[in-house]
């Protein structure tokens, strides 16, 4: 609470021309009189009710309104909104304490506006939440697309936060030069703007902004409005190139979510940020739900995937399905996957093939070194000639099978060995071999022709297994 009342001049009245309490900004305009005189804007709300020069908050609310006893108060959930046609006096115990708290800055000291455009959504969210508890949302921050010669105003009116990349500093300045250097309350209410927004800032983005001081000021006197464009202005870029850039964003909406690890949450951030951005530059974004279809179908998990599969299929037939609806569903149902920790999970025809996938790495690992069983009957040598061909698969080892000298035995390494074929009375294909052609059984070429049969079934099960499967799908999806 301030305990002192602003200086008086002689005639005791308020100093007119004295800076407000704690701040070293410019004057603030004289504070009584009528709230429009000399034809100015009409108030449209503000910061703060009225006092009558004593020390009581509640002075200002009160009054005649629509055949309201002047005793009678009405409600208002925050001071600013108590009586936002009357003028504040400062030189009251309350008007102090009232003009200290709206000209404070409305973010904490760690998360000041630094000038970045990745921190304009939060910094409007926040001078948002100050507006409305000030009444500025429904006066000074509502412009008015035509102001004649005169002064007059002509709807339809924009809202200053959601509409400044509509509205040129030119025609800001010329609606604030309507009533800024008037003794009315909006004269007041865009001065304390002013320094709420300066008070938000970091001291390298105040540094950024205030070289356009000269731009900031209306009939010499600082605009809430006007340092709000400026710093939107200086934080980003407001030209067609940036709209387009937006635009292109909406619709590759498909490739971000990836980015984010399909995080819906964070998706959905995202693109707030951009719809906003477009909204404030006075265009809406194309084909947007379309494009949330298409980047939320991109997701791998199942569940998640039918869900809004369904949703689509809801939309195409007629249902009413809100971009903003469609992005709270789609996050709902994203938060509950994750909170069952059911998200991107496999799906039981995906746990099929993993376990067959399994069940057939390990049976090749098993199977590695088998098929050495000892066969009856065999020659002496045929045995040892089977294991030697089957082997030695890969090795160099091509002189095995050649004759051109059309020998029937050669000696090689100290051992005899016999080329074996049809046409000598064998039963292999032409080979050298350690047994005889007389003693050939034909048990190579078998076991050669059993191994090759039985990784032919182990890949025909494998297939059979994979499309049994794959009908199963097929029929529970057509039901």
């Amino acid at each position: 609470m301030v305990e002192n009342n602003p200086e008086r001049n002689e005639e005791g009245a308020p100093d007119q021309n004295q800076n407000q309490p704690g701040d070293d900004a410019p004057n603030v305009p004289p504070q009584d009189g009528n709230a429009n005189p000399g034809g100015g804007v009409q108030d449209q709300g503000g910061l703060g009710g009225a006092g009558n020069g004593d020390d009581d908050p509640g002075e200002g609310a009160a009054g005649d309104r629509g055949g309201m006893d002047a005793g009678h108060r009405t409600f208002a959930r925050t001071p600013g909104q108590s009586a936002p046609n009357k003028i504040i006096h400062f030189d009251t115990r309350y008007g102090q304490t009232l003009y200290r708290e709206l000209s404070s800055g409305f973010l904490d000291e760690d998360s000041k506006f630094g000038g970045n455009p990745g921190e304009i959504n939060l910094f409007c969210s926040a001078y948002r939440i100050r507006a409305a508890s000030a009444g500025w949302d429904s006066g000074i921050d509502q412009i008015p697309e035509d102001i004649t010669e005169h002064g007059l105003l002509a709807g339809p009116f924009k809202n200053m936060t959601d509409s400044h990349g509509e509205l040129s500093l030119e025609h800001i300045a010329q609606f604030e030069g309507t009533y800024i250097d008037k003794e009315c309350r909006s004269s007041q209410d865009t001065y304390m703007k002013f320094n709420a927004i300066l008070n938000s800032l970091t001291k390298e983005c105040k540094e950024k902004v205030m070289v356009w001081q000269d731009q900031m000021k209306a009939n010499g006197i600082y605009s809430g409005n006007l340092i709000f464009k400026i710093l939107m202005r200086e934080s980003s870029v407001d030209s067609t190139s940036t709209t387009q850039l937006l635009q292109k964003r909406i619709q590759d909406l498909y490739l971000y979510m990836a980015t984010v690890s399909n995080d819906v949450v964070k998706f959905n951030i995202y693109v707030k940020k951009q719809t906003e951005a477009l909204n404030a530059r006075g265009h809406l974004p194309q084909n947007l739900t379309l494009n949330l279809f298409k980047a939320y179908l991109t997701c791998p998990d199942t569940k998640f995937n039918a869900y809004i599969q369904r949703k689509e299929d809801a939309f195409n037939e007629g249902e009413d399905i809100s971009d903003n609806k469609l992005m709270t569903l789609a996050a709902d149902k994203y938060r509950g996957l994750k909170e069952k920790d059911e998200w991107e999970a496999p799906s039981p025809e995906e746990e099929k093939i993993q376990a067959l996938e399994a069940a057939l790495a390990k049976l090749k690992k098993h199977g590695k070194g088998k098929g050495k069983a000892k066969g009856k009957g065999k020659v002496k040598g045929q045995e040892k000639d089977s294991k030697k061909e089957h082997g030695k698969r890969g090795r160099d080892d091509k002189w095995r099978f050649e004759n051109k000298s059309g020998k029937k035995t050669i000696t090689k390494d100290g051992k005899k060995w016999y080329w074996c074929s049809k046409e000598n009375g064998g039963k292999c294909q032409g080979a050298w071999r350690r047994h005889s052609p007389s003693d050939c059984k034909g048990t190579a070429a078998k076991v050669a022709k059993k191994e090759e049969s039985t990784d032919s079934k182990r890949a025909l099960k494998a297939q059979a297994a994979l499309a049994s499967t794959q009908f199963e799908s097929d029929s529970d999806s057509s039901e």
